[in-house]
């Protein structure tokens, strides 16, 4: 009887093929799913905004899941999911950011587009320790309304921003409006006193630098102390007005190759994000106790996955848009004063004041527990 092969000897007939990595070419520690750090790196999933744009301001800013900007100079900038991108590669979306009114930062002004990865996913790459792995972060990008070529920065930083460590990259776009892909490979961070989650917290900062003051710069290719986001030569985008930087395929593996970006179903992805987000329509609430003095509202929500912490619970009146409220069956809106919501589920709302003795009230509810 023949003996079944194992992949490590399938492996060992597989090559490299225009330029793409094989089974053979992955570590014994590799998955061949799973390899991307990131969640939502083809900026693919956009529950909040459906693709409307978001204006930036010094606030934490969400133009698509799991990705943050922020920008602190000039006014009027904006951020949204684009259907722009490179072709021939599999992706549909990307996020498109556009300065309105350009200003020249102070050295405490920070502008970026980051991601950041939760402990459980970057454990592994033993960052913090004499261990600490390589990675190469990957990606799309064009750019529009500057000189070119143009060298910009991306870098990593620990979970303990702003005091925390960071080291930057310089990366060159070549041409205006043109996509270009870029590779990055970071060595990895062997401060033992750097701060790393390997739980539910702040793993691992990801950033795209868009011309933050100089509060922010440190050396290239090398782990500083503080909150690190660029070089002193890099593009200072956010000077231009009209300028533009389009990112999409974001990927981060463990190593020093980067692998063809890892294309996920589009159902997983969504479940992904849904971790750290969710929304949902018309939720029904009973009162526990109708016709009494009783506040407690109850509900049997129970969430599409499991969140990374209690989420930040808003109850929305479907009636007028309004929070925190129930709407009552029949229009009236009940003031809510606090809820009762764990990792996996939405058990009750605690109204303001009593006396509601009505049977039935609904709510639009939005679950929040992002990094």
């Amino acid at each position: 009887m023949t003996k079944a092969r194992n992949i490590a000897e399938f492996a060992d007939d597989l090559s490299v093929s225009n330029g793409e990595v094989s089974i053979a070419d992955l570590k014994p520690s590799q998955s061949m799913m799973f390899r991307n750090k990131i969640i939502n790196g083809d900026m693919q999933i956009d529950q909040r905004n459906a693709g409307s744009s978001v204006v930036l301001s010094n606030a934490n800013n969400l133009p698509v899941d799991r990705w943050r900007a922020y920008a602190a100079s000039g006014s009027g900038h904006t951020a949204q999911q684009s259907t722009d991108v490179p072709s021939g590669v599999g992706f549909s979306n990307s996020v498109k950011l556009t300065v309105g009114t350009g200003a020249s930062p102070a050295g405490s002004n920070l502008n970026i587009f980051y991601h950041v990865i939760e402990g459980y996913n970057i454990s592994d790459l033993m960052f913090g320790s004499t261990n600490a792995k390589f990675v190469t972060l990957s990606f799309w990008v064009k750019s529009t309304g500057l000189s070119y070529p143009a060298t910009f920065s991306a870098s990593l930083q620990d979970g303990a921003i702003p005091i925390g460590t960071g080291i930057p990259k310089e990366y060159t776009i070549s041409t205006s409006n043109t996509w270009e892909y870029k590779t990055l490979t970071f060595i990895g961070d062997v401060n033992t006193g750097s701060t790393y989650s390997n739980t539910n917290g702040k793993g691992l900062h990801i950033t795209f630098d868009l011309g933050s003051g100089s509060d922010y710069e440190g050396s290239a290719n090398v782990w500083s102390s503080g909150n690190i986001k660029r070089t002193s030569s890099s593009v200072k985008l956010i000077e231009t007005s009209g300028a533009t930087l389009y990112i999409t395929g974001v990927q981060l593996e463990e190593g020093s190759v980067a692998t063809p970006f890892e294309h996920r179903p589009y159902g997983l992805e969504l479940g992904l994000c849904q971790r750290y987000y969710q929304y949902y329509n018309y939720i029904i609430f009973f009162s526990m106790t109708p016709g009494s003095s009783q506040t407690y509202w109850a509900t049997s929500l129970s969430y599409n996955t499991t969140m990374r912490a209690n989420p930040t619970v808003v109850l929305t009146s479907p009636n007028n848009n309004t929070a925190p409220v129930l709407e009552r069956w029949g229009g009236t809106d009940m003031a809510v004063s606090s809820v009762n919501a764990g990792v996996s589920q939405l058990s009750y709302a605690v109204l303001s004041s009593g006396n509601q003795s009505y049977d039935g009230a609904q709510a639009h509810v939005t679950l929040t527990a992002e990094l």
